[in-house]
């Protein structure tokens, strides 16, 4: 009886270095997964979410600019579009879209569209389009819808169509037609008219009163 416990304790204690050794063999294998090389610009673009677009080929960036200093209703606004290529090659076929100017914020509705052949890696693309905001408030701005076409890889002539929507500046104030008459256009001509009705009841009158000094005070000394 004593023999038989005996065998089964010996029995029970080899199973338990057996399991052991093959738990050292798992984490031993764990450990050499773990050892293999990590791209830490893959890393950190997985782990932030933020890629770099020196590491890659042609990407762009654009951003809608209102360039106008004091936007009002019914006049003129100038909106700058701007295309930059951060990536490394060039880009082809850029094509810029926006069609957030509806009749309700603006005196008519007006589609942007423009093109550009290429832009080299570094470079950067502009164009200014004119709207006209119809009344006074803030104008809530969404940026334009770009697409382009660039290489996969450096090291590759194959090419991809690539679609991004674009910066803005968020809510633009649009002041009155009223203030903006009062504050900001020139009144230069207004000026220039008010000087040419003044003359003659200011300075004919005062033409007069000093022709009649004169006179009168050669009379005087005579």
């Amino acid at each position: 009886m004593l023999a038989s416990m005996a065998f089964v304790t010996v029995f029970a204690e080899e199973d338990e270095d057996v399991d052991d050794e093959m738990e050292i063999e798992d984490a031993e294998e764990e450990l050499e997964v773990e050892q293999e090389p990590i791209d830490e610009v893959a890393l950190a673009e997985q782990t932030t979410g933020i890629i770099d677009p020196a590491n890659h080929p042609g990407r762009v960036i654009s951003r809608k600019k209102i360039l106008s200093k004091s936007p009002a209703a019914g006049q003129p606004m100038e909106v700058e579009y701007t295309i930059w290529n951060v990536g490394n090659t060039d880009v082809s076929d850029v094509e810029v879209t926006d069609e957030s100017y509806t009749d309700e914020f603006f005196a008519e509705a007006v589609k942007v569209s423009f093109k550009a052949d290429k832009i080299e890696a570094g470079s950067k693309y502009s164009e200014v389009h004119t709207v006209v905001p119809k009344e006074e408030g803030k104008i809530k701005l969404s940026g334009a819808k770009v697409s382009y076409k660039s290489v996969i890889s450096a090291d590759s002539t194959d090419s991809v169509v690539y679609q991004s929507e674009g910066a803005s500046e968020g809510l633009v104030p649009i002041s009155s037609a009223a203030h903006y008459a009062r504050h900001v256009q020139s009144h230069v001509f207004d000026w220039l008219c008010f000087g040419l009705l003044a003359v003659p009841s200011t300075v004919l009158p005062y033409m007069a009163a000093q022709a009649t000094l004169t006179r009168y005070s050669k009379a005087k000394s005579a």
